[in-house]
């Protein structure tokens, strides 16, 4: 796995009301978690950002932040995968990404694997590629679901 501090996943609440995500956990491939604190709501159509280390979040994007850090999770640009599990520890969302898979994704380059809205077949398909942004919008830029650079 890759060794930088600014990676991260992002949960967006595709809703209509409030999630209470707390106790709910990603888990890399390697079984590397961050569990939610018991403070954690998300509103309709919010996304909130966990990342290894904040300040090297913040240097590689500047303008974005992270809601949370301390994540150890060290994602493979070549091949890895993030699992989102509730509290009860049901899987909620998933996503891996091999140098085999059907997308022609570079993360090295900034782009994001970005979950389409309503979309649950347990493939790819499920999935696009979004490009490196160039322009954050203030306070935060929302990165849509797991992601990975």
């Amino acid at each position: 796995a890759d060794q930088d501090l600014s990676e991260f996943a992002q949960v967006q609440n595709l809703g209509s009301s409030v999630a209470n995500i707390s106790g709910w956990t990603l888990e890399d491939s390697e079984g590397l978690t961050f569990t939610f604190p018991s403070d954690a709501l998300l509103g309709p159509g919010d996304s909130l950002v966990v990342t290894r280390d904040a300040g090297a979040f913040s240097q590689e994007f500047p303008g974005q932040c992270a809601d949370y850090s301390g994540w150890t999770a060290q994602l493979g640009n070549s091949g890895d995968s993030v699992l989102l599990r509730d509290a009860e520890g049901q899987n909620q969302s998933y996503v891996e990404w091999r140098g085999t898979s059907d997308w022609t994704f570079d993360p090295a380059s900034g782009e994001t694997l970005v979950r389409i809205e309503g979309s649950d077949t347990g493939t790819s398909a499920d999935w696009t590629i979004d490009p490196a942004p160039t322009v954050p919008a203030p306070p935060c830029r929302k990165l849509i679901l797991l992601t990975q650079v």
